[in-house]
């Protein structure tokens, strides 16, 4: 490895690969390795991957166990030089690692579910349903003739429509995607706001095809690893509703791959940021289900639904139950349900 000019690489994506004596992860999620490989390698071989999807040398943040951060630059060739000095260990460094590898508060890693590649799931009336899609809008051609994401509810592969309690509110018109206002709507609906979807650029069109051909070919790591990729750019681009459907995205792919707590979380980070953006931008008000953050917290309550273990679920009440607050809906039937849930696992939790 030799030191090398890197004026010519872009600051994003920022690949963040941990290592440990037994454990490598790459933006947070452990890599899944035959015994024998060399983490080392398959962290690498990871970022040059997403290399790879790019067409050129992406930056990437490699953490030892003892904190020491080393910046990077890897080629779609795997070729690795140095992009500046050693950082030396910080506290919060080793804080981050224990946290991420403590027990149930951090991500499982599940295996995706065979429901998700299955056809339209029917509409019952005791189920929430996820739209599955982002809400990046349509680039006039002919950058992107046909966005495999299209906005602003879109649902490339529909998604399971069961375990919801009957207290949550059930989308009307009969579509599992349908783009109607529940029943119990918010209060002081804002209708006559109209969302200004984000376009995507020319790169981040690419990234989205990606994704979405490893999602239909039930590569769902590979679709989760790429929707990173995409979430990190465009979270250091500055672009904030950008930055949101990336997330949204990053969420979906989540959710895919079987990590439905992953998922609750992102979907509830989206939606609170697209509140505040909202009241930010002079929206205001409440947002029916017509309106993206009212979908995004709609989306964090069903993926938190899923989430099988009591001690990760409880530890995702507050962003869900947040979620509903930050859209103004903190008295609906919906947030009811939630809190209604959540008091459940704290039962169960005492009861031991």
């Amino acid at each position: 490895m030799t030191e090398s000019s890197d004026w010519d690489v872009p600051g994003w994506p920022v690949i963040a690969i941990e290592l440990s004596a037994t454990e490598v992860r790459v933006n947070g999620s452990p890599l899944t390795l035959p015994a024998g490989v060399d983490l080392r390698t398959a962290a690498i071989q990871s970022a040059a991957s997403t290399a790879q999807t790019l067409g050129r040398p992406v930056r990437v943040e490699a953490t030892e166990a003892d904190g020491s951060m080393f910046p990077l630059i890897v080629a779609p060739n795997a070729t690795v030089t140095e992009a500046g000095p050693v950082v030396p260990p910080q506290n919060s460094r080793g804080k981050l690692w224990q946290r991420r590898s403590a027990g149930s508060g951090g991500r499982r890693d599940r295996g995706p579910s065979s429901s998700f590649g299955l056809g339209p799931a029917p509409v019952s009336n005791n189920a929430v349903s996820v739209s599955a899609g982002t809400a990046w809008a349509e680039p006039p051609a002919p950058a992107l003739a046909s966005p495999p994401v299209p906005a602003p509810t879109p649902a490339p592969t529909p998604l399971p429509a069961a375990r919801a309690p009957q207290t949550v509110p059930v989308p009307a018109g009969g579509g599992l995607f349908a783009n109607e206002p529940t029943r119990e709507e918010p209060a002081e609906a804002n209708e006559a706001a109209i969302e200004q979807m984000p376009v995507p650029s020319t790169v981040q069109a690419d990234q989205i095809r990606r994704i979405e051909a490893a999602l239909q070919s039930g590569h769902t790591a590979q679709a989760r690893h790429l929707a990173k990729a995409l979430d990190g750019a465009a979270e250091q681009g500055g672009d904030v509703p950008a930055a949101i459907a990336a997330r949204e995205l990053l969420a979906y792919t989540a959710l895919r791959d079987g990590a439905s707590d992953a998922a609750a979380e992102l979907f509830a980070q989206a939606a609170m940021v697209r509140a505040v953006h909202d009241r930010d931008t002079g929206v205001g008000g409440v947002i029916t289900l017509k309106r993206w953050a009212w979908r995004l917290t709609q989306n964090a309550h069903y993926c938190w639904l899923h989430v099988d273990d009591p001690e990760t679920a409880y530890s995702l009440g507050p962003a869900v139950i947040g979620a509903y607050s930050a859209v103004g809906a903190e008295t609906s039937a919906a947030a009811q349900a939630a809190r209604a849930h959540l008091d459940e696992l704290r039962g169960r939790l005492l009861a031991g």
